[in-house]
């Protein structure tokens, strides 16, 4: 049988990664289902001969890579692309996991399997966490709460360009998927939803970094949190929104009946085409985010009591219509006449004090309906 998952995962601790290894090998139905790909820091004696102990009497293919250990935590995005140039070329579903988490469900890949094909273009997430069935409504929700264990294709990576640029990739796949849910816009419209919840397949251990405590914490914590703000920012927003956009082209291809296509992104126009095989183009579609938009967005996510206040002014304004009536109408009257009053006061301010003899000679000043009109024909004003 073809490997159909490979299961990603980085790890410095022997221990941990031994026991998820052990995990795997217990659940699985079908050992030539799935490979595990490991990440591992070079010159970790330890870790590396315990995986190459396990590997060596394995039910299942074991591949590892050895690299410079660069920022550690906050780099693990190149290594996981280190490791999708190494997997399976067959393999369908990349499952990303860490060496915490642990499957209860046992016969999991059974359960995994009726799920290749599920859309017939293939760029689609399978999620199993416990957020399997948050909505989100806020790119700023993707990144604290992802689904942690989801299961991406190799479609979906192959044309986002791998984990991304943020070094928890479960976070920025789902603000891949967040943005290619907005990617139809309108009201009325259904969108583009490619997040997959399934059933019959259980963890445990979900939350990761335990047992970090003191300085270690406060500065993974804050870590954490700069790596958000970082992917808040403009050019990392609308690159989030251009790669949903290069999914949206795929799929649009694909309903379209369109196999042979070539998909264009313009960074310097954000903007994704899809041409097709005679070069006529089937889809243009641009990235381009509002700079004001995401201002208003920060300020209601960062400050909510502004949110709430501005919701409290609207409920204050619909309990006080009948009024609030009155204070317009008169707000409107007085609009309406204004220019006519200001005209008159103008005019007699400016002129009341001239003779006789000066005041005929500017006779063709006229006052109608609010517009002053200097001369008439015939009239001599000067």
């Amino acid at each position: 049988m073809t490997v159909f998952i490979s299961v990603v995962v980085a790890s410095i601790r022997p221990e941990n990664i031994v026991d998820l290894l052990e995990n795997l090998d217990a659940t699985v139905g079908q050992p030539d289902d799935i490979e595990v790909l490991i990440k591992l820091k070079e010159g970790d004696a330890d870790t590396l001969a315990s995986v190459e102990e396990w590997k060596a009497s394995s039910r299942f293919a074991v591949k590892y890579i050895a690299s410079p250990e660069r920022d550690g935590y906050y780099s693990l995005n190149e290594g996981y692309d280190e490791l999708f140039s190494v997997a399976d070329p067959d393999s369908y579903f990349f499952w990303l996991l860490n060496d915490e988490v642990r499957i209860k469900t046992e016969n999991w890949d059974s359960v995994l399997k009726d799920f290749v094909g599920f859309f017939p273009d293939d760029a689609f997430r399978l999620k199993l966490s416990v957020f399997k069935l948050k909505n989100y409504y806020d790119v700023y929700e993707c990144f604290p709460c992802p689904d942690n264990y989801a299961l991406t294709t190799r479609a979906w990576l192959d044309i986002t360009g791998g984990w991304g640029e943020f070094w928890g990739g479960d976070a920025w796949h789902q603000a891949v998927e967040y943005y290619l849910g907005a990617v139809r816009g309108g009201y009325g419209d259904a969108g583009c939803h490619r997040g997959v919840p399934v059933y019959g397949v259980e963890l445990e251990n979900e939350e990761a970094g335990q047992g970090i405590e003191g300085d270690a914490r406060r500065e993974r914590d804050w870590r954490v949190a700069r790596g958000w703000q970082k992917c808040y920012s403009k050019r990392s927003r609308e690159k989030l929104n251009g790669l949903a956009h290069r999914l949206y082209g795929h799929i649009l291809a694909a309903e379209q009946g369109i196999s042979d296509y070539e998909l264009e992104d313009d960074p310097i126009r954000r903007r994704v085409t899809v041409r097709g095989a005679t070069d006529e183009t089937v889809v243009s579609l641009s990235y381009r985010l509002s700079l004001a938009r995401m201002v208003a967005r920060y300020v209601r996510h960062r400050y909510p009591l502004l949110a709430s206040l501005k919701r409290e002014v609207h409920l204050w304004i619909h309990k006080n219509a009948r009024p609030l009536r009155y204070v317009r109408r008169a707000y409107l009257w007085t609009a309406r006449r204004m220019p006519e009053v200001l005209t008159r006061g103008i005019y007699l301010a400016t002129f009341r004090s001239l003779n006789a003899e000066v005041r005929r000679k500017r006779s063709a000043l006229r006052i109608r309906k609010g517009k002053v009109t200097f001369g008439a024909e015939g009239d001599d004003i000067s």
